[in-house]
């Protein structure tokens, strides 16, 4: 409260309310009469909850928000959350999820040289696709659902496919013994880089077709790994529990699978080898989900205190 008297700002832009810090800022805010702005990640779709849990999470936020005078939303199900527990359509505006795009300055020509480099590095033929998982290798993210998918796959399609899976985790071991045994029955192979330092990662994403996030409902409020696949141009398939599937479910190179539905994904895998490989195709709509685009909306509604 103290550094809240000192600099007495216009308004307090509260992130989360989950540290003692938010809670301190935001009855010192209160209690001072300043103005309160929200920019979360929450949303009501990310866990299974029972009724009863439900209706207490409901009152809970619907306090906390009584005296929130604006709300700026990361994507659609962060919109509804603050429609469902109080806040007023006037009082949101958009300030969409965003990462830094560290390859958007990249020729294509150079992407392709880039791609073409790690997959010789690899050994991957030309004519093969990459479907990729990026992330921690753990039962929220389900990794081993790719493998299961592989039944539900022609054989003309498993003869065009290669798995890449870029992260470390609790499945690891799982997922390489998984491995085995479908380059061994069905000639499958599957790639495991390890863990590839954040710097270095955007070019792996331009070395896969296909990048599958399909976590289970347990807490995927977002996915920040679809808007890094995004901006390397790949395909997506995302289970419903992902939050982002909101936002980018109306793009034909983005499909949603229902949670644990292997033969889902198996049929958008062969949906998506259809498309040629693009490192474009989504920049345009992904403006709007860039660190530019979030500060600007920022920086209006700053502008817009009177």
């Amino acid at each position: 409260m103290a550094l809240l008297k000192k600099i007495h700002p216009k308004a307090v832009l509260l992130t989360s309310f989950n540290y003692k810090f938010d809670i301190i800022a935001y009855f010192s805010s209160i209690w001072m009469g300043l103005p309160i702005w929200v920019r979360t990640e929450t949303q009501d779709e990310a866990f299974s909850r029972h009724f009863f849990k439900t209706a207490l999470r409901s009152l809970l936020y619907r306090f906390l928000y009584m005296p929130v005078d604006r709300g700026l939303y990361i994507g659609q199900l962060n919109k509804k959350h603050y429609l469902t527990h109080g806040l007023k359509e006037h009082q949101l505006l958009p300030a969409h999820y965003c990462t830094f795009n560290p390859i958007q300055q990249i020729l294509p020509s150079d992407k392709q040289a880039i791609r073409d480099k790690i997959r010789y590095k690899l050994r991957i033929p030309k004519e093969k696709k990459i479907v990729a998982f990026f992330g921690k290798f753990i039962q929220k993210k389900d990794p081993i659902l790719l493998y299961k998918s592989l039944s539900h796959l022609s054989s003309d399609v498993l003869n065009q496919i290669e798995f890449l899976f870029v992260g470390d985790g609790t499945l690891n071991s799982q997922l390489r013994k998984l491995a085995a045994n479908y380059s061994e029955s069905l000639n499958v192979r599957s790639h495991f880089p390890g863990f590839i330092n954040q710097s270095e990662l955007h070019y792996w994403y331009l070395a896969a077709d296909i990048v599958v996030l399909p976590s289970q409902r347990m807490g995927e409020t977002w996915g920040l790994v679809i808007n890094e696949a995004l901006q390397a141009g790949c395909s997506v398939i995302i289970s419903s529990a992902v939050g982002c599937q909101a936002d980018f479910k109306i793009f034909k190179r983005v499909r949603i699978i229902p949670v644990g539905d292997a033969k889902c994904l198996a049929k958008e895998i062969e949906v998506l080898l259809k498309f040629h490989r693009d490192f474009t195709w989504a920049d345009s709509f992904l403006r709007n989900y860039s660190i530019e685009s979030a500060a600007q909306a920022l920086a209006e509604s700053i502008d817009s205190i009177n």
